[in-house]
């Protein structure tokens, strides 16, 4: 019932349901902190997430993806490095949040730290990449070379080469990408 109200929007008919249950489960809770995040109600989000009596990796997940929807780039980072364990969503939401508030530097060196520590790159990771080098003006032969081979290696083809496409018209240094991806059509389709 709480996730129904919680899809539409009405979180005031969520919280009377929560609040009257007698036995809460991490479920309940999870869904209540992403219906909080989800409405911008981010306050309300962390004081449940600060109440809850035990947290799975879904639980600061969503609370991390919260802080990132309000672009809180503190407060994303903070509960990031308390996180007790983290896996690919959780270091691509911390990507996004850097790339999209204009941190392109950080998302670099917090990539760097996801390589160090074994998490293999999803598309959502290569997007936020391709965003932060764009930021950047970064799109280098080099750059778009490492960035490409990743594309490939996740078979995501078309998707991830029409953003790199777009991010690169959007630097001055390829005012032709179309010539560059032309180089590498054949290994790409």
């Amino acid at each position: 019932m709480i996730d129904g109200y919680v899809k539409r929007g009405e979180m005031g008919h969520a919280r009377m349901v929560f609040d009257r249950m007698v036995c809460r489960d991490v479920i309940s809770w999870n869904t209540m902190i992403n219906g909080y995040a989800i409405v911008g109600k981010i306050d309300e989000a962390k004081r449940l997430f600060d109440e809850m009596p035990e947290r799975n990796l879904v639980s600061w997940n969503s609370m991390l993806s919260g802080f990132v929807k309000c672009g809180n780039v503190e407060e994303a980072f903070g509960l990031f490095s308390e996180m007790p364990c983290r896996d690919v969503v959780s270091w691509n939401s911390m990507l996004a949040c850097y790339a999209q508030c204009g941190k392109p530097n950080e998302a670099l060196a917090l990539f760097d730290q996801m390589q160090a520590v074994g998490v293999k790159p999803s598309e959502a990771t290569v997007v936020s990449l391709l965003s932060a080098c764009a930021h950047l003006g970064a799109l280098d032969k080099g750059c778009i070379c490492i960035l490409i081979s990743m594309i490939i290696e996740l078979r995501s083809i078309p998707l991830l080469a029409l953003h790199l496409w777009t991010c690169m018209r959007n630097v001055e240094k390829f005012p032709l990408p179309r010539k560059f991806l032309m180089q590498w059509s054949p290994k790409m389709f």
